[in-house]
């Protein structure tokens, strides 16, 4: 019997930003909205993220709520709709659909792109381990317990080292792992508390295993086909979200690649999965073994790099064959070729991740953090570096993470005392790519080194190649033919500067004297095959440019970059707002960036994407090429700014701190005086207050305060947005000399246009275009008569848990750092 036709489908959000999670659900459920949109469904979705575009889109029915059961049940019973869509959620949305159909019968509403059993072996490993066997895959030997002696019992049967993992964890969690009985001790103490059903996985160990992830797409029809792998330069033991990946595979065999396609495809099968999955593998070289150690059938952070690596459309198409539609029929966006679903993608090019750390954010608020890499992730984020080779691409992923942290410079690496080295050869930390580097330098062989690390001896050899390039550049200043190969293998124009004791400047005016200019090629599935309308760009030092510059009326934007607690998603929310908002009023807009999963790297944003790192001879590179009519550059970008204006550029300052402001301290609390400011005038919007791990915002609160008289500023060349004033005390002095003025952040703005349902960030960018309309000026002048959408309304920590993942010496507010903050709306 035919499925009956689709009308309405539910989106179950991820909820607040956490470790392992940023912007990807969010880039997933834009996309599948307006997919569905376009098929005639109508969207229901259910989010509390205050950072959430999608609870801004006019395709869905949104509700900011938070992501229970009891919520969810609601919505369904008031909305009655067809089949609900969990792969945009993440783990957030199966956990509680698990629940949800625990607890409830619902007959009529399907799970699109799998079965509730799926869902309940996501949920579950020891279900998944079996289902997995019964299929003939290999998984590694594991077993359920809900005590500390049953899981010492598992320990001493199978041996240490073991990993340890709460089932139902109330939280993103990750695997603990234990090398002897007094660290069993203590890491099952935390996982049990993790775990809403007091239940953990106890597993062997496997540790210094490779790991690769596969990503693949299924229809109806069973039609399977690879999107994309990513192998991990780190081996098993360093968690995957810290590790520095490449794509495509580098080091497998044809046959060992082949092995885990096909395994890939029989797990879709066997779980009968419809749409895409990330799929983990570990790998012993030693016996030619591969186990699974994780499948994932919604959208993570992997699949967000293989749709920006291989330029593959992956969230649209997978919107289209969970509700039934085959890859052979699917017809996608205009940018795309024909038939472009159906066809494996190839890559001309390497794509390099790199996992970013805030380690030097909390520092600089006086709480010390355990650098140390382990199974339990510590990064905050990611960029990737996209070139020719492995090198290019490696030296352009560490130029776009580390632009101005410390702990990233070579000079710190060679006063290191051997011992240190070899300590942390053995136990990594953040910097550990220049410390390879630097054991390399000092003599280690590669053999050695590929032994202490257990790292493949082929990223040896490329590591090899970078350290010898920069001292020949070092030892050779001017020389031209080394100065096209430096250029070829990503050194920057600044790293060369520094290699030859020269300005800047002079770097570059010697690279174009002698024609070595950078080229642009187009990021698209079929490596030029097939004629596409592309819009992604990244540079390398070749002879066809494939860009062209796009006219007179553009805006180039820089990007926030990689996530460091103190952007967060809330950096990619302004971000791609603004870019919105540039074409909305007839300007073409350019983005430059380069987080993988960041919504501004969506094609629907930018007339123009460049994945490219931020600095100064990167952004140069483009603003030669489009000469923009000006570029739009957030305001905690002072070095940048200062040199771009240097070289005549036009630049117009998003507002936005260089710091991470610190929170009130328990027992006391914090208010915030928001105005907004046109250019001209100052206009105060309203009053909120902050206590640690809360901001509350009360319109009536603001009335009062407001017929209290509020201080008026006056601000001078200041660029057009949000400020605010901080105090510790109402009733207001009009005394502006005890207040402390700063841009609001951008976290808080994205909560105030929510709670306002005035989008801010839209009437800065008319502002500064000089396109502020006539209803902008009537709503100005009525503030603060304005009714709000929202009379009452918090942003409050969501639990995350930085001591599993930082072991921070000290108490973490989620609310300063902008991570892990969810939004209630009272009334």
């Amino acid at each position: 019997m035919a499925k009956k036709a689709l009308k309405k489908v539910l989106l179950i959000g991820g909820g607040a930003n956490d470790f392992g999670r940023e912007s990807e659900l969010d880039v997933a459920t834009h996309q599948v909205m307006h997919t569905f949109a376009d098929l005639g469904i109508a969207t229901i979705l259910i989010d509390d993220n205050p950072y959430s575009l999608s609870l801004e889109d006019s395709h869905a029915t949104t509700y900011i709520q938070p992501i229970t059961v009891e919520n969810v049940r609601n919505i369904i019973e008031f909305e009655q709709p067809d089949a609900v869509y969990p792969a945009v959620g993440g783990t957030t949305a199966f956990q509680v659909l698990g629940d949800l159909f625990a607890q409830f019968d619902y007959p009529n509403l399907e799970i699109l792109g799998m079965s509730l059993d799926t869902v309940n072996m996501v949920n579950n490993p020891a279900l998944l381990a079996k289902r997995l066997r019964q299929i003939g895959e290999p998984v590694i030997s594991s077993q359920v317990v809900n005590s500390v002696e049953a899981a010492f019992d598992i320990a001493r049967e199978i041996g240490f080292p073991v990993n340890i993992k709460p089932m139902a964890p109330k939280f993103e969690a990750s695997r603990h792992t234990a090398e002897d009985s007094e660290t069993l001790d203590l890491v099952l103490k935390i996982a049990l508390k993790q775990s809403r059903i007091k239940q953990v996985v106890i597993s062997q160990g496997i540790n210094g295993l490779r790991e690769v992830g596969v990503q693949v797409m299924r229809d109806h029809h069973d039609v399977n086909m690879l999107i994309g792998a990513v192998e991990d330069m780190d081996p098993v033991g360093i968690h995957a979200a810290d590790s520095i990946l490449v794509t495509p595979v580098q080091t497998l065999s044809d046959r060992e690649f082949q092995r885990l396609r096909m395994a890939a495809f029989r797990i879709m099968r066997g779980l009968d999965i419809v749409g895409t999955a990330h799929i983990q593998f570990a790998l012993d070289p030693r016996t030619d073994r591969y186990y699974i150690i994780k499948v994932s059938p919604y959208f993570d952070s992997t699949s967000t790099l293989v749709s920006r690596s291989t330029g593959y459309p992956l969230a649209i198409v997978a919107a289209h064959v969970c509700v039934n539609i085959n890859l052979t029929r699917i017809v996608l966006p205009n940018n795309f070729a024909k038939k472009m679903a159906i066809i494996e993608p190839v890559m001309d090019r390497i794509v390099v991740k790199f996992p970013v750390f805030a380690f030097g954010e909390i520092e600089n608020a006086g709480i010390k953090v355990n650098r140390r890499l382990n199974t339990m992730q510590k990064s905050a984020g990611s960029t990737i570096g996209i070139g020719r080779s492995i090198e290019e691409a490696l030296e352009k992923a560490i130029r776009a993470a580390h632009f101005s942290n410390r702990v990233f410079s070579p000079d710190l690496m060679s006063a290191l005392p051997e011992n240190d080295l070899i300590q942390q050869l053995i136990h990594p930390r953040d910097n550990r790519i220049l410390l390879l580097i630097e054991a390399l330098r000092r003599g280690y062989t590669i053999d050695e080194l590929a032994e202490l690390t257990k790292i493949d001896e082929y990223y040896f050899y490329k590591l090899q190649n970078i350290m010898e390039l920069e001292r020949a550049v070092k030892r050779n200043p001017g020389d031209l033919a080394l100065l096209q190969d430096a250029k070829y293998y990503g050194l920057s124009d600044g790293l060369i500067a520094k290699l030859w004791n020269q300005d800047f400047d002079d770097v570059r005016q010697l690279a174009k004297n002698n024609d070595l200019q950078p080229t642009f090629k187009a990021i698209e599935p079929s490596a030029g095959e097939f004629p596409e309308d592309v819009t992604v760009y990244y540079s390398t030092f070749e002879q066809e440019n494939e860009s062209e510059r796009l006219g007179d009326k553009s805006v180039l934007v820089v990007g926030t970059g990689a996530f460091r607690l103190g952007d967060g998603a809330s950096g990619s929310y302004v971000t791609s707002t603004i870019l919105d908002e540039i074409r909305a009023n007839g300007f073409q807009s350019i983005i430059i960036n380069n987080n993988p999963n960041d919504l501004t790297l969506m094609i629907q944003f930018a007339d123009k994407q460049y994945i490219e790192p931020l600095e100064i001879s990167d952004i140069m590179n483009v603003v030669e090429l489009e000469q923009p009519a000006f570029v739009l550059v957030p305001g905690n970008r002072i070095k940048l700014i200062a040199a771009l204006r240097e070289r005549n550029v036009h630049v117009c300052v998003i507002p936005k701190d260089k710091y991470t402001a610190p929170g009130p301290q328990h027992d006391e609390r914090e208010f915030a005086i928001n105005y907004y400011f046109d250019g001209t005038d100052v206009h105060p919007i309203t009053i909120t207050e902050h206590v640690t791990g809360k901001l509350m915002f009360d319109k009536n609160v603001y009335t009062q305060i407001y017929q209290q008289k509020i201080p008026k500023l006056q601000l001078r060349d200041t660029s057009p947005g949000l400020y605010q004033l901080i105090t510790n005390q109402l009733p207001l002095s009009t005394d502006l000399g005890e207040y402390q003025l700063r841009p609001v952040p951008f976290g808080q703005i994205a909560f105030l246009n929510k709670v306002t349902g005035i989008n801010w960030i839209r009437l800065m960018i008319r502002n500064i275009l000089g396109c502020q309309t006539d209803a902008d000026k009537v709503l100005l002048a009525r503030l603060p008569d304005v009714n709000f959408k929202h009379q009452v309304a918090e942003m409050v920590s969501n639990n995350t848990d930085f001591f599993q993942h930082l072991q921070p010496a000290g108490e973490l507010d989620s609310t300063q750092f902008e991570m892990g903050v969810a939004m209630h709306l009272i009334k």
